[in-house]
């Protein structure tokens, strides 16, 4: 039971335990494009079921904030407890999260479960084990998949290895082209860095620099920071000189800008990040 609204319009994605009832609470009136209720990693399994019930308490009615629940790993026990919940109460939710999904068949089991159970909402899956990025091409390409998030933590876990490995930046640069190849949203990691504001925005630069749609968050100054780096980027006041330029040229089909020839190539180019970045959605908020 969703509402509408282009995944790929999603910048800021803030991940919330849902065992934190007044955090989450105060997350809904943030500026974060969606909040994530996360009833997986983020909530010890002894408060799985006390989270659940703060999920039916809060979406039993529609928020006007965007909201996505990240459910538990697909062929867990918790996992069905969770599907129960949406089914037994036919809770508002937009976006379904699927964690370590490494294959389509995960996919199709949770489609085939919701679509059982008369419920509809988009559906997002992390990348976030090595045998998810071997099949990324087969979970990318499935037709009921809405978008993917990339999982740094629990691959860098899976692989041992650091963050910075060779083998994570190659894996985010596959994840980035084989969601982008079949047109669905692509959003990065957070930031675990809270307290370090320049690591956050170099962090969030190098998001922008890698193609991803948008960007999870771990608090809401990160989701503001998130959102101002889209909204307010160099390349994107670029893109809309170059369409506005190219809209209004009456002379050849190559002109200059600050010592740089522009074609065709970067016009288009420029129409693909403002269609990117330039068309957020709006800020709901709760009303009080």
């Amino acid at each position: 039971m969703s509402n509408s609204m282009n995944p790929k319009q999603i910048k800021s994605a803030l991940f919330l335990p849902a065992s934190n009832k007044d955090y989450i609470k105060k997350a809904l009136d943030s500026g974060a494009h969606s909040v994530v209720f996360d009833l997986e990693d983020a909530v010890r399994q002894e408060d799985k079921p006390m989270a659940r019930d703060i999920v039916v308490d809060l979406l039993s009615e529609r928020q006007e904030k965007h909201v996505m629940l990240r459910i538990n790993q697909i062929n867990t026990l918790e996992c069905l407890e969770d599907l129960l919940m949406l089914a037994n109460h036919q809770l508002y939710v937009d976006v379904i999260i699927l964690p370590k999904a490494e294959s389509g068949r995960d996919i199709t089991i949770l489609f085939d479960l919701l679509s059982q159970a008369g419920y509809s909402a988009d559906i997002f899956a992390v990348i976030e084990t090595a045998q998810g990025v071997m099949n990324m091409e087969e979970i990318t390409a499935h037709k009921r998949l809405d978008g993917v998030f990339f999982g740094i933590a629990d691959l860098s876990s899976d692989l041992s290895v650091d963050f910075d490995a060779d083998v994570i930046n190659e894996s985010r640069h596959k994840v980035v082209l084989s969601a982008k190849s079949h047109g669905i949203a692509v959003l990065d990691s957070p930031s675990f860095q809270i307290d370090d504001m320049d690591q956050v925005r170099a962090n969030i630069t190098d998001t922008l620099n890698c193609g991803f749609t948008g960007k999870a968050a771990v608090n809401p100054q990160q989701a503001v920071m998130i959102n101002e780096a889209y909204s307010q980027s160099d390349r994107l006041s670029k893109a809309k000189w170059i369409i506005y330029r190219n809209q209004n040229n009456k002379g050849p089909a190559i002109f200059k800008r600050n010592g740089e020839l522009i074609g065709p190539p970067f016009i288009a180019w420029s129409k693909s990040i403002v269609d990117q970045d330039g068309m957020l959605p709006p800020i709901h908020k709760k009303k009080r």
